[in-house]
């Protein structure tokens, strides 16, 4: 009697979801599941061989558009067996069967790890911003206190003109308090503990970056304690958004008090923490003066 004629299927899922898809494979009775193999230059996808009688080759079809992978069916190679034989590179095919799905997923997969990292970095700059406004305001109130009785006595015997350079004064006063409560933000930026400083680095090199190639210029402090992890970890987390990560540490020092700039060497892309401080800055005046002088 003779064989039944085979069909030799290929098909390339998303590695993270590959569990999922292999057992539903594995529930597809007529499909014999051959070797799993990478794909040289991908560290997102895989590669999966089957074969598959020629009978059920429309009905597989109809299977497999319903799975998050794309596929290719054809004709096994003079010599194969029944279970397919190892894969070499010139029997490799277009896939044209579910790439939009797959790219779709990747994609989805994509965007929802760069929120993630957006809406840490935005979390640690509120509770920042929250702690050094609080500490503002004790010392204005403190110091408001302390001199309103002196103020007092002394505009009582004012006349206008001594009235209204008293109130320049306290305009002044309140200038000054301003610039004391973003110097005290820097100042706290600058204190973060190690774990949390070091996300703070890795995260505005991976926001800031535009090629994935860029140099990291750090202060003399931070390039030999923090430089050659950021450099890693920012490369990782590039990489993990389907990005190139090939950030490398300059041997430049700049003059300032932490933070990261990024270099192309034409283009600078400042993250220093002076530059996230003064970015920051127009729109947490009014909020800022709210929380002081209301």
């Amino acid at each position: 009697m003779p064989s039944v004629k085979q069909k030799r299927v290929q098909l390339v899922g998303i590695k993270e979801e590959r569990e999922a898809l292999q057992k539903s494979l594995g529930e597809i009775s007529y499909l014999t599941l051959g070797e799993v193999a990478e794909i040289p230059g991908s560290e997102l996808l895989f590669l999966q061989e089957a074969t598959v009688p020629v009978l059920q080759e429309a009905e597989l079809i109809k299977a497999l558009e319903s799975l998050p992978c794309a596929f290719t069916i054809t004709d096994p190679p003079e010599g194969s067996s029944r279970f397919g034989r190892r894969r070499r590179p010139e029997d490799d095919v277009p896939m044209p069967h579910g790439l939009d799905r797959v790219k779709a997923r990747l994609m989805e997969q994509t965007g929802e790890k760069v929120k993630a990292l957006q809406a840490e970095a935005d979390g640690e700059i509120a509770e920042i911003m929250a702690k050094f406004t609080k500490e503002a305001e004790e010392t204005y109130w403190k110091h408001a206190t302390a001199g309103k009785q002196a103020i007092d006595q002394k505009a009582q015997g004012l006349a206008d003109t001594a009235a209204m350079e008293s109130r320049k004064q306290v305009l002044s006063f309140k200038q000054e308090l301003m610039e004391k409560t973003f110097a005290l933000a820097l100042e706290r930026l600058s204190d973060l503990s190690e774990e949390k400083y070091l996300r703070l680095l890795v995260n505005s090199a991976v926001k800031a970056s535009q090629s994935g190639q860029e140099r990291l210029i750090f202060s003399m402090r931070d390039r030999g304690h923090y430089g050659k992890r950021v450099t890693i970890a920012a490369n990782e987390a590039l990489e993990a958004m389907g990005r190139e990560g090939k950030l490398t540490m300059s041997e430049e020092i700049r003059p300032i008090r932490g933070g990261v700039i990024l270099t192309d060497g034409l283009v600078d892309a400042n993250c220093s923490i002076e530059a996230l401080i003064e970015a920051h800055r127009r729109e947490l005046v009014i909020p800022v003066a709210e929380a002081l002088f209301e």
